[in-house]
């Protein structure tokens, strides 16, 4: 099974997320980044974010039977739900399967022997760590994920093309 991650991978959700966190932030108005997600109108967040490099397109293409969309959300009423409503909008018929934010997805999941393509090199080591086959995504090419660690050890692709080698 191949495991694709969707808040960087699919859609480019930082800025539309985060774009008034740091101003905000510096006067102490949000307790912790997970409330701040949650409360977020994450139904006019995916409107602004933009798709990245054709990542819609090209899972349309994908076996459904598999590849599965794998994401870590916030809440599930909010972040959730708007997160199925617009792939399914968008004509993603693949699973999509919703990872509580403080769990890991190797909690979720069965990482051996399957695919996870993520931007987050946290996510890539425990999917490593169990077995799995872990492919970091970088839709700049670049070697660092989000938070500034640098990936050395992973596989890294800029497209979610690189699923189409590893279908049966």
């Amino acid at each position: 099974m191949n495991y694709i991650d969707f808040d960087n991978v699919i859609l480019d959700t930082y800025l539309p997320i985060f774009k008034d966190y740091h101003d905000k932030s510096k006067i102490g108005t949000f307790i912790d980044d997970a409330n701040y997600v949650m409360q977020k109108d994450w139904a006019q967040i995916l409107r602004e974010s933009p798709i990245i490099n054709d990542g819609i397109e090209i899972i349309k293409t994908l076996d459904i039977a598999q590849n599965c969309i794998l994401t870590k959300i916030h809440s599930l009423t909010n972040e959730g739900s708007s997160k199925i409503i617009f792939l399914r909008e968008k004509g993603i018929e693949c699973p999509i399967i919703l990872v509580p934010y403080n769990v890991s997805k190797t909690d979720v999941v069965n990482a051996k022997d399957n695919v996870l393509v993520d931007d987050n090199l946290l996510n890539l080591n425990e999917w490593y760590q169990t077995g799995g086959i872990p492919i970091f995504f970088s839709k700049d090419d670049l070697d660092v994920d989000a938070y500034g660690r640098k990936n050395a050890i992973y596989s890294k692709t800029r497209t979610l093309k690189i699923l189409r080698q590893y279908q049966k």
